[in-house]
């Protein structure tokens, strides 16, 4: 194979490959077959090849670039193997009569307008395998994406393990089981008032959970995540309730992490957002954050703020604790002179 590879070097073919990495295509297009051998299609290796029409990529490949096909707006079918385990981003972008594509299984993300402008891309089958997906992976600049996107008619646009998009109306959501990443601005078009996060997510996109102005929703006013829930403001979004959340989650787990007691110390006033009593007497209950020095201060924030339900567990809880002391010792310490 080598052998051959070096036939190619030397006699101009029109394929420039380097260490079995396909640099440029110098051809004359039309149906074009890439030769066996040929491990990755580098970056911009056939960038506005116009006449390109069809390709095919044998089986030793495994990557393909970015912008590897950028601007092939003749490519119409192409045909990628299993092997392909990456491709790179922009790297169909413009291929404007690219009607039909299917990416193999083994391929985890769609990066940045990886598709971008392909007005006639109708059929694009992903596989179960995408666990990432960049918010402008559809995106055209003279309309909002790509054909076969519009072709969801469902609420939840869910793309392997992702949810991609939300385009329902409903107050209340609960993501599906099995979702892994919720994607970048996947709440864009409508923001629910509340939204439980199936325990599977792992990864939750930027601003995933922001409504743009115009589409007049209002603002998230609850979160529930891994049995945790946070009731938001103004001065607790949604961001905060989740790195909240984790915390809370790893402490209830057991974890003696100083960091996160630390972290859970010095935000203990955002407990008083959390929707469950029973969550606040667990945490109340692992005896890690709230102390013999810390709790009355607490006790008198929670009474500034009119949160009574849990004044009174930290009272009780102080009350158990035996840290009210003798009633002498409170007189004592209370007319003290």
């Amino acid at each position: 194979m080598g052998f051959l590879m070096n036939i190619f070097k030397e006699f101009g073919s029109e394929f420039k490959i380097e260490n079995g990495v396909l640099r440029a295509y110098r051809g004359k297009g039309g149906d074009v077959v890439i030769p066996e051998g040929v491990t990755a299609i580098g970056n911009g290796a056939f960038c506005r090849c116009l006449e390109v029409t069809s390709v095919i990529i044998p089986d030793t490949v495994t990557s393909i670039g970015e912008e590897a096909f950028y601007i092939c707006t003749n490519l119409k079918t192409i045909v990628i193997p299993e092997s392909v385990q990456r491709i790179g981003q922009r790297a169909f972008e413009s291929c404007r009569n690219l009607n039909h594509i299917r990416i193999p299984e083994g391929v985890t993300d769609i990066g940045y307008r990886t598709f971008g402008d392909c007005h006639s891309l109708s059929d694009l089958q992903l596989p179960s395998s995408i666990t990432d997906i960049d918010s402008c992976a559809f995106s055209c600049l003279t309309d909002d994406c790509v054909p076969w996107l519009k072709s969801f008619s469902e609420d939840f646009i869910i793309i392997g393990k992702v949810l991609f998009q939300y385009q329902g109306n409903q107050e209340t959501v609960v993501i599906h089981d099995n979702i892994v990443t919720i994607g970048e601005y996947a709440f864009k078009n409508h923001l629910p008032q509340s939204v439980k996060i199936p325990d599977t997510v792992t990864s939750i996109g930027k601003y995933a959970f922001y409504s743009d102005f115009y589409s007049g929703s209002k603002n998230l006013r609850r979160i529930e995540y891994h049995h945790i829930a946070f009731l938001l403001s103004e001065k607790f979004n949604y961001m905060q309730a989740l790195e909240l959340i984790d915390n809370i989650r790893k402490l209830l787990s057991g974890s003696e992490d100083v960091e996160i007691l630390n972290y859970l110390r010095e935000h203990r006033t955002d407990l008083l957002f959390l929707d469950s009593l029973d969550i606040f007497q667990r945490i109340l209950d692992s005896g890690k954050i709230f102390t013999k020095d810390n709790i009355d201060e607490f006790i008198r924030y929670t009474a500034e703020n009119q949160k009574h339900e849990f004044q009174i567990m930290l009272m009780n809880y102080k009350q158990e604790k035996s840290w009210y002391g003798t009633i002498k010792a409170i007189i004592n310490n209370k007319f003290k002179l």
